[in-house]
């Protein structure tokens, strides 16, 4: 990779900074230790683009989706390590259980308000499509004739519904 491409690689992923403080927020609570998971998540990626190659198509959600995993690393690290003062004669043994589960409860919530987020972007009637056919299961045929229009312009307009729902899901 040229130095110019490195540099361009470089300036792109910290234009996501603030992106990735807020995604590492949401997993602890701890400023600094936010950014310890910030941080790590560049140098995956940095690792991942410079020394293996590899490209990288949505760098945003891949940099906020190696938060969360680093994170969830993060959580099950401290679980398995206790400190002898740490450790209460009440603790129950399924705590870490509960606490890996809360976290990834955590994890799912988010995701569905980021989809549900994308979802209420969309156009009214791209939202109204996908409802028929991805929620309540209509037939392209049924949903067609409703609407007025042909089964092919229907699926259509789903496919573009889909992808810009892929998009605004992508770009939160």
């Amino acid at each position: 990779m040229r130095p110019a491409d490195r540099a361009a690689l470089g300036a792109e992923i910290m234009s996501h900074w603030p992106a990735l403080l807020r995604a590492a927020r949401r997993v602890v609570n701890d400023p600094a230790t936010a950014e310890d998971l910030a941080a790590e998540a560049v140098a995956r990626v940095l690792r991942l683009s410079l020394v293996e190659g590899q490209r990288i198509e949505h760098l945003r959600a891949y940099l906020c989706t190696a938060v969360r995993t680093i994170g969830a690393d993060h959580h099950r690290r401290d679980r398995l390590v206790s400190f002898v003062g740490d450790v209460r004669d009440d603790q129950h043994p399924l705590a870490a259980a509960a606490d890996t589960a809360l976290f990834e409860r955590m994890v799912r919530v988010e995701e569905h308000e980021n989809i549900a987020r994308a979802f209420s972007e969309l156009r009214t009637r791209w939202q109204d499509i996908l409802h028929r056919i991805d929620i309540e299961g209509d037939l392209l045929i049924d949903v067609a004739t409703d609407l007025g229009m042909r089964p092919n312009s229907v699926a259509a307009l789903a496919w573009r519904a889909r992808r810009a729902l892929r998009e605004n899901y992508l770009a939160s």
